[in-house]
């Protein structure tokens, strides 16, 4: 995601007002119009339709905040029913946490009953359809802004109108071009206000920006190993931290503090760790009492190797971020560099506990 465009700046255009667009995110109190644009965005690039259903966008809004909830535990405010939306809806059809949006869709579409589908749409666009359009349609209560959105005044987005028993919005055609034409642009703008909202939410968690989407791919740990490769060639063998067991050639690089908390692959937090061990441990809290004090001497020892044999090793420079010298982290005594350590990793470890990380013990 580009979130270093200007978001305030969206493209112009000859024959609309962009203004109201730039605005609809103000005076936002919860997550449902950032869910609610990005689920349209979507939803009308793909298919190409500008009717739709306000129950199709409900299960776009669910697909788009599911991995948010489940991988990375962010709070949605107080205000907001999303987040427990999604839990419950998990946790009753026994949905996977670790899915695409697109199949996720679909999930949500075959296996959710029909009373729990009309709760749904009514609890998730009580007020957000209406909202949404306040930019355009100022000063106006519900039955007013769905009359005025008809007439399409002021160039609104989209229309509210009822068929049968379904509540559907009908895009406004002269937005059809721009939307599909600036989509990109838009769908960062959005990310960009939502990363916004969830950081005012979850001050102390780190990374934000990059806990809105689920990954396709993770980053190569190449480099990583290499570092760890170069200790275990200098030692010949590590001890697992978890197991005990011996590690001569077959590991994994395990993150200590899980990656769907921390979301960066620096190497204080990455330990060599038996292959068994993921499946068990996977995205849980290691028990601080029981493993910091053998993973803080590991790393101790491995910075202290690398730094001997290799003191221009890229992967030193990860450990800036707990302190700026790393001349100054290696000639630490064992003492120091634990107390380094625990100052560091109590904190993201109670953080990380607080938004519902579990914590493991093997």
């Amino acid at each position: 995601m580009s979130y270093i465009i200007a978001m305030y700046n969206l493209p112009t255009h000859s024959k609309l007002t962009i203004a109201p667009l730039v605005a609809i995110f103000n005076k936002t109190t919860a997550s449902y119009k950032y869910f609610w644009f990005l689920s349209i965005l979507q939803i009308y690039s793909h298919k190409r339709q500008k009717l739709i259903s306000f129950e199709d966008i409900v299960y776009h809004m669910l697909a788009n905040a599911w991995y948010i909830v489940h991988y990375f535990h962010l709070s949605f405010g107080n205000c907001d029913i999303l987040y427990e939306t999604i839990i419950q809806l998990a946790n009753k059809y026994k949905l996977p946490i670790n899915q695409d949006s697109n199949t996720l869709v679909k999930l949500l579409k075959q296996n959710l009953s029909s009373n729990d589908k009309k709760a749904l749409c009514y609890k998730l666009t009580k007020y957000v359809p209406y909202h949404f359009l306040s930019p355009w349609l100022k000063n106006m209560n519900r039955k007013d802004i769905i009359l005025a959105s008809q007439n399409f005044e002021h160039d609104c987005l989209y229309s509210i109108e009822k068929q049968a028993d379904a509540y559907y919005i009908n895009l406004n055609q002269k937005w059809c071009d721009y939307l599909l034409d600036n989509y990109k642009i838009l769908q960062d703008f959005c990310y960009w206000n939502l990363c916004l909202y969830l950081q005012a939410r979850n001050p102390n968690v780190p990374n934000i920006a990059n806990k809105l989407i689920r990954p396709v791919n993770r980053q190569s740990l190449k480099h990583q190993k290499d570092f760890w490769n170069l200790y275990l060639k200098h030692y010949g063998s590590i001890k697992c931290i978890y197991t005990e067991k011996i590690i001569t050639q077959d590991y994994e690089l395990d993150h200590f503090i899980p990656w769907s908390f921390v979301a960066h692959n620096l190497n204080w937090n990455l330990i060599p760790a038996d292959p068994n061990i993921n499946s068990s441990k996977n995205n849980k809290l290691p028990n601080l009492d029981k493993y910091l004090k053998s993973l803080v001497k590991l790393q101790h020892q491995a910075i202290q190797v690398v730094y001997e044999c290799d003191p221009k090793n890229k992967i030193l420079e990860d450990y800036r971020s707990l302190n700026e010298n790393i001349t100054a982290i290696v000639r630490m005594n064992n003492a120091d560099f634990y107390a380094l350590y625990y100052k560091n990793m109590l904190p993201l470890f109670q953080i990380a506990q607080n938004q519902g990380f579990s914590v493991w013990d093997n």
